[in-house]
């Protein structure tokens, strides 16, 4: 497991002092986080494959690019909300909010911050916003799988303690040079070791469920799904809607044996974590939406 990717040269030193907001901040040195990389690629593979798809669908390309942004901007702030309201130790700040190098984006945040975002967006624009989610889908799912990798190198979502074979262990973090954007060491080893006296003797975690690599290998799956279904899709949202129910259902099961306690344990006093509690929104707002979508649909054949 990696943190980061690499370090920027020491030369770039700082961002001069005269410019607005980001002046004196550090650039040399500083640490190119494994997970931002992930994220950074998952929104270029879902432009890329988003525009492909669309197209096909024979959908408007310019609209669609515009609904991607705004979605995936609307994703960010989602994201970021979700984990302050749901799991943050800090209070809500700005300074806090644009911390992202301590981690804290909640999938669920930005699943529901892009696609209620880009809602408004496409009534505002006036597109086929069910048509676009379709072509959206596969894209959505691959970025999943893709940027659960980023969760693994970081140590983030780990799972419950297990001494089963494929435990893994998530290391404290030994450069000095990256101290001061990368404390101590990755999260679950934090965890395990929070209050220790000598935390210092322990190099690795506890052995926890690979939870990470699972909701990878979901977005992945869920990929395969959406692919195999594009071609026979009977309305415009069907293959969005079979997305959202999956990653739902699967993101519930696997919460079961999450270990990671930031996430959130309980939600308006039921025993379900922040994503356990969305995932069973995500089935219930989605199974009546299919329902009345394929209706609507087979009536519509009929009167041709």
């Amino acid at each position: 497991m990696r943190p980061y990717i690499f370090r920027l040269p020491e030369w770039l030193g700082q961002i001069p002092d005269f410019v607005p907001l980001i002046g004196g901040t550090q650039i040399g040195g500083r640490p190119l986080f494994a997970y931002g990389v992930m994220l950074g690629l998952s929104f270029l593979v879902g432009w890329v494959l988003s525009t492909y798809f669309i197209e096909r669908l024979d959908q408007d390309r310019r609209k669609a690019q515009i609904l991607f942004i705004v979605a995936a901007i609307g994703a960010i702030v989602g994201a970021r909300l979700l984990y302050f309201i749901a799991s943050a130790p800090d209070k809500f700040s700005l300074v806090a909010f644009f911390r992202f190098q301590e981690g804290g984006l909640v999938a669920y945040g930005g699943f529901l911050g892009g696609l209620i975002v880009s809602a408004i967006a496409a009534v505002i624009i006036k597109a086929d916003y069910l048509g676009m989610a379709d072509g959206v889908a596969p894209a959505l799912a691959l970025g999943t799988g893709i940027t659960r990798l980023g969760c693994f190198l970081f140590g983030c979502d780990f799972g419950d303690a297990t001494a089963a074979a494929w435990a893994v262990r998530f290391p404290r973090w030994s450069n000095p040079g990256v101290a001061q954007w990368i404390p101590g060491g990755s999260p679950a080893f934090n965890q395990h070791y929070q209050g220790a006296l000598d935390r210092t003797a322990e190099f690795l975690s506890m052995g926890v469920h690979p939870t990470q690599l699972l909701l990878s290998l979901k977005g992945f799956s869920a990929f395969v799904l959406v692919m195999l279904l594009l071609p026979h899709r009977r309305f415009h949202g069907e293959v969005m809607l079979a997305f959202l129910v999956y990653y739902a259902v699967v993101r519930f099961l696997v919460e079961c044996i999450r270990g990671d306690a930031i996430r959130g344990t309980t939600t308006l006093g039921l025993p379900l974590s922040t994503s356990q509690f969305v995932a069973a929104l995500i089935v219930m707002a989605a199974v009546p939406a299919w329902i009345v979508l394929r209706r609507r649909a087979a009536r519509k054949v009929a009167r041709a």
